[in-house]
């Protein structure tokens, strides 16, 4: 077969693998192990492995074979994963509360309680967003955590950190309440979540398809009386943003409504899903090779060359039709400027 239909059937694939897996009843998949073998390793890399789990754990030829035996180890390790974090969790938010601080759970198992089973996503880093004022102060407890061997994982966030300029104050006011062994645990408010979600998913190009999963199950898990101003919010590009990311997600009328998807969209995020490595590119940082030839240059250029999608978001620009070369050239250097001028200075 050639290389671009192989391309263009791993992306078929890949949407009907993925299609309706967050909901309650999702339908069986009904394929030849062949078809899911195909496919098996963007599936895992976008973190849809449990969620392709619970849809085939009825086909006895899939279940069985050796590409079913993988994903259910996956889901049986992020079981146990899930009840490991939700330990940490109790844990971090005692000591937080114990020295009046005052935090919010991001994605993680506040985003899995919007999944049929919580354990159906694949647990991370647990992202935790304080105030400017207390940031040091809570990176501290984590510290003191990790020396009594408790290490718990925190991607730690404040106010200068969060490019989506959701202030902590804000967040904290319209924040939610969340049970763990007993614990409470703050989450943000469906408005705030289904926004983050959807500009942590434009943020990182879209790579991974469990982000737009967790947008949909946000989407269609909305509460009554969901906001859907107060989610957008008032800046036109975060508008922009939000209800393109929604539309990818979910046939809902308020991204209708609003605006047509740009034609290059769709197809950047599924070629980052099918790449064999999602992540987009390398970091500004990423060890340049030795001795740099034209051809060196030229490979080392593309790893660290910025998607479309999320260079346009970083600088501020619309999901349109129009060109992104533009948007990449602009977020390519200033990142490029970030990282070297202070080693140059």
């Amino acid at each position: 077969m050639p290389r671009r239909r192989r391309k263009v059937l791993c992306k078929t694939r890949l949407i009907e693998a993925v299609a309706g897996s967050w909901r309650q009843n999702p339908p069986a998949l009904e394929w030849e192990q062949s078809s899911l073998d195909s496919v098996l390793r963007p599936l895992i890399a976008s973190g849809c492995g449990t969620l392709i789990w619970r849809r085939i754990c009825g086909n006895e030829s899939l279940s069985f074979s050796v590409v079913g035996a993988s994903l259910r180890d996956l889901w049986r390790l992020n079981v146990l994963k899930m009840a490991e974090q939700r330990r940490q969790l109790v844990l971090l938010f005692a000591r937080l509360a114990q020295a009046k601080i005052q935090g919010i759970l991001l994605k993680g198992l506040s985003v899995a309680n919007l999944y049929p089973d919580p354990r159906l996503r694949p647990v991370g880093d647990i992202d935790l967003y304080v105030g400017s004022e207390q940031f040091d102060d809570a990176k501290k407890v984590i510290a003191e955590l990790a020396d009594e061997g408790v290490p718990a994982p925190v991607d730690l966030k404040h106010e200068a950190s969060d490019w989506t300029s959701l202030s902590f104050g804000e967040a904290l006011g319209r924040s939610g309440r969340l049970n763990v062994g007993g614990a409470t645990v703050r989450v943000l408010g469906a408005e705030d979540n289904l926004r983050f979600l959807c500009l942590h998913f434009l943020q990182h190009g879209g790579g991974r398809a469990l982000w737009l999963c967790d947008v949909a199950a946000a989407v269609e898990n909305r509460p009554a009386g969901f906001d859907w101003d107060l989610c957008l919010g008032t800046r036109p590009a975060v508008r922009n943003w939000v209800t393109s990311v929604i539309s990818l997600a979910d046939d809902t009328p308020i991204a209708q409504q609003e605006r047509k998807l740009p034609n290059w969209l769709p197809r950047t995020v599924l070629s980052q899903w099918a790449s064999k490595v999602t992540g987009n590119m390398d970091g500004p940082g990423s060890p340049v090779p030795s001795p740099l030839g034209p051809v060196t240059f030229i490979r080392a250029l593309r790893r660290r060359w910025p998607d479309p999608i999320s260079a346009t978001v970083r600088v501020g620009g619309r999901l349109d039709n129009s060109p992104r070369l533009i948007y990449q050239l602009r977020w390519g250097f200033q990142r490029a400027v970030k990282f070297y001028l202070p080693r140059w200075a």
